[in-house]
């Protein structure tokens, strides 16, 4: 086989590959996907230092609801008023009133709030 010939046969075989390969390298045909079995969450790990912060959260709730956030995490550490162990509140504590507020306002926003009890409960 002369070079010619050679170079016109491997020109073919090359444009008859790429077009079997770019057939079988096509993308497949796009898949709707389902919806999540959970809801979506999007949510924000706040720390209440004192009863100002808490009262300021407070008046944030119905803004971040409209944000888009659904779920409301609040850390308040040593910052409660604790009534078993009073030894352990910070210098301007939470009380329980204003945590209750919280969930009540949250509530009403569509905002979820997970409860959980401090190691020391009052």
């Amino acid at each position: 086989m002369n070079r010619k010939r050679f170079l016109e046969v491997a020109l073919v075989l090359a444009f008859v590959l790429s077009v079997f390969f770019q057939e079988r390298c096509a993308p497949e045909k796009e898949v709707a996907l389902a919806p999540p079995a959970q809801p979506l969450w999007f949510g924000l790990h706040v720390l209440m230092e004192n009863k100002n912060a808490a009262e300021e959260l407070l008046k944030e709730i119905p803004a971040l609801a409209r944000l888009g956030i659904n779920l409301l995490i609040v850390e308040v550490d040593y910052n409660y008023e604790y009534v078993s162990h009073p030894e352990l509140r910070g210098e301007d504590p939470i009380s329980k009133e204003t945590v209750m507020r919280r969930e009540s306002i949250a509530g009403a926003g569509a905002l979820s709030t997970p409860t959980s009890t401090p190691s020391f409960s009052s």
